[in-house]
């Protein structure tokens, strides 16, 4: 999900509708497990269609609506590509609401139980809203709950399966984290955090909320928690060892979707048309997930793809403020989410 404030940022790295090859057909993911969230429509689905024809063994879906998600997944079996190339696949529905830590922890359950492998987490889902609003069952801002704090629970509640799971073909278990450039419009340094205060507490107060802002500040975030998670295990180029995990964050570029359509007219409309200038086709998108999940690789690690290419992220990063503020996060994150499940400090042991 990208966001047209990123526009200016994204034409300075590479036209946000530059070309995204296929990926080989000739890729062999026949024994691969992957688990997609966010599958119901859009970059989601169009990704699963991609890995499907490419042939992974199994497919689960986290879908907040189980019906629109059994619908995916008819069509998915019912696609003349997969049925002729992948015709054994296995495609599963799990219901996920990244509202809800209890349904995060249910679903990321119910995965350990289906699968003793898992080649690929690709962390799809994500909301983009134009006004403030807390999630009833956690209390937190709805962009800080579902962009950030659920994603990166799901993530480290998977991280031991991913770490069990042997590495194929040279290519090591993956987690590909769906970002956006939108995240060089980060507000943290204009808006920074007051001195002594915690940071989510301080994105949990409505008085310090941006619709114009919220979006790129959380895709900030998740860039951030990566960088941290990544420094756990450092990889190398050369021969995949048994335990270790790539963890990328993956911009698929302005995508002409419908993702903007829960923003007010006054926004959605300049962003759809913007969407429909600019925008590469959700194939191309979809192709840019494929290749964070399967084909990146070591190099990969801990960093930014857009446009199939590793990023530099932005300037304020590298501070001294960057620094503190990135470490103060990672702090209050892990801190947050092992009350929830204490099962998040075992997944971090190395």
């Amino acid at each position: 999900m990208t966001n047209i404030l990123a526009d200016s940022v994204t034409s300075k790295i590479q036209a946000p509708s530059a070309f995204i090859p296929p990926t080989p057909k000739e890729t062999d993911l026949s024994v691969y497990t992957v688990v997609i969230t966010g599958a119901s429509a859009g970059l989601g689905k169009e990704a699963s269609f991609q890995l499907l024809r490419l042939g992974i063994k199994t497919l689960i879906i986290g879908v907040r609506n189980l019906a629109k998600g059994y619908d995916v997944r008819s069509s998915l079996l019912a696609d003349p590509e997969i049925s002729h190339r992948n015709p054994t696949a296995v495609i599963k529905v799990l219901p996920l609401d990244l509202e809800d830590y209890s349904s995060v922890i249910c679903f990321a359950d119910k995965v350990r139980q289906e699968t003793e492998e898992l080649d690929v987490l690709i962390l799809n889902a994500g909301i983009n809203l134009g006004h403030f609003e807390k999630c009833r069952a956690t209390g937190h801002e709805r962009f800080l709950q579902v962009n950030y704090l659920s994603n990166a629970l799901l993530a480290l509640l998977l991280l031991p399966t991913l770490k069990q799971t042997k590495p194929k073909q040279n290519h090591h278990p993956t987690i590909a984290w769906v970002g956006s450039i939108a995240l060089s419009l980060n507000s943290v340094t204009k808006s920074p955090v007051p001195k002594g205060r915690s940071i989510l507490t301080t994105y949990d107060d409505p008085t310090h909320f941006s619709r114009l802002f919220r979006y790129s500040d959380t895709k900030f975030f998740v860039a951030l928690f990566i960088r941290q998670l990544a420094e756990l295990w450092p990889l190398h180029a050369g021969p995949c060892d048994n335990g270790n995990v790539v963890i990328n964050n993956v911009c698929p570029g302005t995508v002409v979707t419908t993702a903007d359509n829960h923003l007010p007219f006054y926004l959605r409309i300049p962003m759809n048309v913007h969407r429909l200038i600019r925008g590469r086709s959700v194939l191309e998108g979809g192709r840019t997930f494929v290749y964070a999940a399967t084909v990146a690789g070591v190099e990969s690690h801990g960093g930014f793809i857009s446009c199939n290419e590793i990023t530099p992220l932005p300037p304020n990063v590298a501070t001294a403020e960057g620094k503190a503020f990135a470490q103060q996060l990672w702090d209050e994150s892990i801190e947050e989410l092992t009350k929830v499940d204490s099962r998040v400090l075992e997944a971090l042991k190395p």
